[in-house]
């Protein structure tokens, strides 16, 4: 009897202790990560509108630890946004027809159209868009263009003056380049409102 009841306390301790490291892997996964659902398509065709991305907090985001081309997740109003870094603190960035200018070296794009299995699950009409990959050194990534008549060409800023920068700062554009511009994702992110980087999402 005696070695049973050791053997009943000993699976309570071990209950106890699966339950406890559980607990301590849940608040970790808490404080540590965030998972913001994108309901939005601005980062297609790399992220697709309706994902759960896993987002790595950061507290020490600068300068120093992020490159051009990095995804990462910032505050937007009061939600989190996912976007591209284009420009450092102190680079020139521009847009002319649709390419990009990046300290007035103008970044590669190579016509990828061909392969049309990046586009399957888009909620857009795929036939409309036309796909790249962009050279943004040292990053290469995929960017989507919607080629109808009236997105043909886009400048950016437009008085064709390049956008500069500021100190402590980002400029971050979406992979959609011509719907995230009319929704306001092309934008300047200061270094306090970047949350973390997504783990769980390739260039």
């Amino acid at each position: 009897m005696d070695w049973i009841h050791i053997k009943l306390k000993a699976k309570k301790l071990n209950f106890k202790y699966l339950v406890l490291a559980v607990i301590f892997l849940i608040a970790a996964i808490l404080i540590f990560f965030r998972f913001p659902l994108i309901t939005d398509n601005t980062m297609e065709p790399t992220i697709k509108k309706g994902s759960r991305v896993a987002v790595l907090k950061h507290t020490n985001i600068s300068k120093t630890h992020v490159v051009r081309g990095q995804i990462v997740a910032y505050r937007h109003s009061k939600n989190v946004a996912i976007s591209r870094i284009v420009g450092l603190a102190g680079d020139s960035v521009r847009l002319i027809d649709n390419y990009l200018f990046v300290n007035d070296e103008k970044q590669t794009k190579l016509d990828q159209n061909d392969l049309r299995d990046q586009l399957f699950n888009l909620d857009d009409e795929i036939s409309q868009f036309h796909l790249f990959k962009e050279s943004l050194q040292p990053v290469d990534h995929w960017v989507l263009l919607d080629m109808s008549a009236s997105f043909e060409k886009r400048n950016f800023p437009k008085d064709g003056k390049p956008l500069i920068v500021p100190s402590n700062s980002f400029f971050v554009m979406g992979d959609n380049r011509n719907l995230s511009i009319d929704t306001a994702t092309w934008k300047i992110v200061n270094e306090k409102d970047i949350v973390g980087v997504p783990l769980n999402v390739k260039n």
